[in-house]
């Protein structure tokens, strides 16, 4: 048990106006004021657990509602069992009593900020809730709701759900689940520390777009042997999961072409040249079938062949004999041949395609082919808690996978079990 009491501090300014005329306690430096009313540290508290789940940036965050649920269960039951200290300052209470409101008091204060503090409140809260349990004795003898499960439920949900609930002193408690409609939840089983209840799916209502909240009841005897209650929420998801986005390019390959010609010329006593033709440009090819033999003339000459031809380029041998008259003995004999050929160039071209509109319920996969020249694709979702996503590819989400076969982009939803873990 921890000795000394944890800092506090002051609640800001929007959390003052909401708590209307309840005074702000008096916070020393590194403590709580002795002085400080016992039961205006607990609505703070309070507060703080609703500011953060009410909060719009906040609205259906899973881990703020389990972890903010958990702290508000715990909150109620241990001031059902300590009624006494509304009284009472916070000096004149007991040791464990004062560390309690000072760890749940910073647990709660963490709700209202970023992520990574929300992470910390969650493991502030399970160890007060095992501190707590640890020491029973402060709720004397009255029961003490830690923990429960399903916190969350989803369309897909159907029968009878096991509920479970855990904390301390159940068993003198007797506890019951009132369900929405007044009537009692079967219970399952029974021990000092967990009862567990059949409760039927068919009791939650799911809105097509919107989360909403159930509230059941944990009816049980108090140290004074009368029934009291505790109310527990729980969180229904709306039947549409997602909203999404498909945008596919495509990468098609378009060919350029150009055509080429050429006049190879040699000129020289009964001998024989080959000259060489290469594309015209970097990235080229020539398109070897094309190569024709265009016009030929000269002197003495024996024609053009082709000696080498392909993609990269072709080669032309020209071939002549000596020119043999009575007025240029010595002259040399010369040869012309035009060539003509076409050359190409693949070049890859990236194309949107129109988007791919839809939504999606709990319990349905969504598949979506994909073209077979598919160069990328970006999936943009917007899931029921107003969070949006930009996946590009294969993925794995908290509350959903991707799964990109390079054929078919398929969108699995799935809650995680880890939520509604105790």
């Amino acid at each position: 048990m921890k000795k000394a009491a944890t800092v506090i501090v002051l609640m800001a300014f929007a959390m003052l106006n909401s708590m209307g005329s309840v005074a702000a306690p008096a916070i020393a430096t590194n403590s709580i004021d002795k002085q400080s009313h016992a039961a205006i540290l607990v609505k703070y508290i309070r507060v703080a657990i609703n500011d953060a789940m009410d909060t719009d940036r906040n609205i259906g965050s899973y881990r703020l509602f389990k972890t903010g649920t958990a702290l508000k269960s715990i909150m109620d039951t241990w001031q059902n069992a300590n009624p006494a200290i509304g009284d009472k300052n916070y000096g004149a209470l007991e040791t464990a009593q004062q560390t309690f409101i000072a760890d749940a008091y910073a647990a709660a204060k963490q709700l209202n900020q970023d992520t990574a503090a929300q992470m910390e409140a969650a493991a502030m809260i399970e160890h007060l809730a095992k501190q707590s349990s640890a020491d029973a004795g402060i709720f004397q003898g009255s029961p003490a709701l830690f923990s429960y499960a399903p916190r969350i439920v989803h369309p897909g949900m159907n029968g009878v759900l096991s509920f479970t609930i855990q904390g301390v002193n159940f068993r003198k408690a007797k506890p019951r689940i009132i369900l929405p409609n007044g009537k009692a939840a079967f219970r399952v089983s029974l021990s000092n520390h967990e009862a567990i209840f059949s409760v039927p799916s068919a009791i939650f209502k799911f809105d097509q777009l919107k989360p909403g909240f159930a509230t059941l009841r944990l009816s049980y005897l108090n140290s004074k042997k009368k029934r009291a209650s505790t109310d527990i929420s729980v969180l229904q998801l709306p039947q549409k999961f997602s909203d999404f986005t498909l945008q596919v390019k495509t990468r098609d390959t378009v060919r350029d072409t150009w055509e080429g010609n050429r006049q190879f010329y040699w000129a020289g006593q009964e001998q024989s040249k080959t000259l060489s033709q290469g594309p015209h440009d970097n990235g080229w090819k020539i398109m070897a079938a094309s190569l024709r033999q265009g016009q030929v003339w000269g002197e003495a000459g024996k024609g053009c062949t082709v000696a080498a031809n392909s993609e990269y380029g072709f080669a032309i041998e020209i071939r002549h004999d000596a020119v043999k008259t009575d007025s240029s003995p010595g002259a040399s004999p010369y040869q012309y041949c035009e060539w003509h050929w076409k050359e190409y160039f693949d070049r890859q071209v990236i194309t949107d395609q129109p988007p791919v509109v839809g939504q999606l319920n709990w319990l349905e996969n969504v598949m979506l082919p994909l073209p077979q020249n598919t160069a990328s694709t970006l999936l943009l979702m917007k899931t029921w808690d107003g969070i949006e996503r930009t996946i590009a590819g294969s993925r794995t989400e908290p509350f959903f996978q991707v799964v990109d076969t390079g054929n078919v982009l398929e969108i699995k939803p799935k809650i995680p079990d880890e939520l509604n873990a105790l």
